[in-house]
């Protein structure tokens, strides 16, 4: 089979979204948690200082500053439920509130002195991980502005008793806090580049295991042009000796069924040679799960007569699919690894088993080989790898790959009782019609 251009450019669309930044979006939904949460620890500032420590403090200046803060919660809380976009440049503009607000409320309480100054530094660490520098130059511009003014321009807090002791406490708390969102803001952008780098990882797999398939296309559809005249050869002096050894019971059996496998053979081929340039899952034909599936089965079972195959279907056989040819060759391959481990363990026999519910079409094989190790499941699907004589390990790549157009799965497990599970699973929603 050859991939068409088409499908070429549009794999990569497949892939996982590398959008793990700080969006504009999302660094507004944190101002937002930080300024909620702002509005509480001041408020429990406020109320320890006045009632738990005697402080007699400006109060009517730093509820207004309150009360404007948390106006300015509600108006951005409804403001992100507009779906309308968000800039750099408004994010910034609400944190200048934050900050705006952070200065008149120490003002009135002592100005640097007060211990909650360091609050200067949440802004400046969001700015820097989130936005771009120049707006992380403003920003921090504004608050060592601001805090250079405080030193000079401020209402002192009046004295209190064990004074240097409640000023220590104070910066034990502020550190607390600043400590913990700054630390917050620092793991989660090293979360989100750690999985970046991880999806990339996988990324770059996919594109390398891809090409792989794209070569085997190209080889497998010059190998079908180049097959098919030495298959006609051998159909013909096949019904040749059918003619001419019509009366020999003995070999008219053997016959038959060669000539049952050349028909199977240029089947196989013509439908390659078909759908190498419109391999597309688009040109797929609509037909029941139970209609597929059948259709598949006897062809396999034409192919491998001599396994014992077993089959149970369960659960909507009705719900209908679009089958195309790389669908039916996967089943088929997954079919041919598990009789070929099961004869190699000197057995013949395959069980398969399908059913449908709303969410997905469930296809399980098993057979009755020796199992896989870990490491071999474990590349199962993305490496080329065989566990046969002789095998050239392309069989799990191609049908993980063709399973993964349909957003489907692959997945092997060992049996309890001896020999691997097969599961491939289809998610309806993508199949019905």
């Amino acid at each position: 089979m050859q991939l068409s251009p088409r499908f070429l450019s549009s794999w990569p669309t497949m892939l996982p979204s590398f959008n793990l930044r700080l969006t504009p979006q999302r660094t507004l939904k944190l101002v937002q948690w930080l300024r909620g949460s702002a509005l509480l620890a001041q408020f429990a500032v406020l109320l320890l200082a006045v009632f738990a420590f005697n402080i007699s403090l400006s109060i009517e200046p730093l509820l207004w500053a309150w009360g404007l803060l948390a106006a300015a919660w509600v108006l951005s809380a409804w403001r992100l439920r507009q779906g309308w976009a968000v800039t750099e440049l408004e994010v910034g503009g609400q944190l200048l509130i934050d900050i705006a607000e952070l200065t008149w409320v120490l003002y009135f309480a002592g100005g640097s002195s007060n211990p909650f100054v360091s609050a200067y530094l949440v802004p400046i660490a969001l700015v820097a991980v989130a936005l771009r520098p120049r707006y992380g130059f403003f920003i921090t511009a504004i608050c060592i502005s601001a805090y250079t003014l405080l030193l000079e321009f401020y209402l002192p807090l009046p004295h209190a008793p064990q004074e240097f002791a409640l000023h220590v406490f104070g910066m034990w708390v502020s550190f607390i806090l600043s400590a913990c969102l700054i630390a917050g803001l620092v793991w989660g952008m090293a979360e989100s580049i750690r999985r970046r780098d991880q999806l990339i990882g996988e990324a770059r797999e996919a594109t390398l295991r891809n090409e792989h398939v794209v070569a085997l296309g190209a080889l497998a559809a010059g190998a079908a042009h180049e097959l098919s005249t030495p298959l006609s050869t051998v159909g013909l002096v096949a019904d040749e000796l059918a003619v001419e050894l019509k009366d020999n019971a003995r070999v008219k059996d053997d016959l038959l069924l060669l000539k049952h496998q050349i028909d199977q053979c240029r089947t196989s081929l013509s439908t390659l040679l078909a759908s190498a340039d419109h391999f597309r899952v688009e040109k797929g034909s609509a037909m029941t799960v139970d209609v597929f599936l059948k259709q598949t089965l006897d062809r396999w079972q034409l192919l491998r007569p001599e396994v014992n195959l077993t089959v149970s279907l369960t659960g909507d056989e009705s719900a209908k699919l679009l089958s195309e040819p790389g669908l039916s060759q996967t089943l088929i391959n997954l079919l041919n690894n598990a009789a070929d481990a099961s004869i190699a363990a000197g057995r013949s026999r395959v069980a398969l088993q399908s059913w449908v519910d709303e969410a997905e079409l469930v296809i399980e094989i098993e057979d009755e080989g020796t199992g896989l190790d870990e490491p071999a499941r474990a590349m199962a699907g993305h490496a080329v790898f065989s566990t046969k004589p002789g095998g050239a390990g392309w069989g799990l790549i191609l049908s993980n790959t063709t399973l993964s157009r349909w957003n489907g799965t692959l997945s092997l497990h060992n049996r309890f009782q001896g020999g691997t599970l097969t599961r491939v699973t289809i998610p309806l929603p993508r199949l019905k019609l």
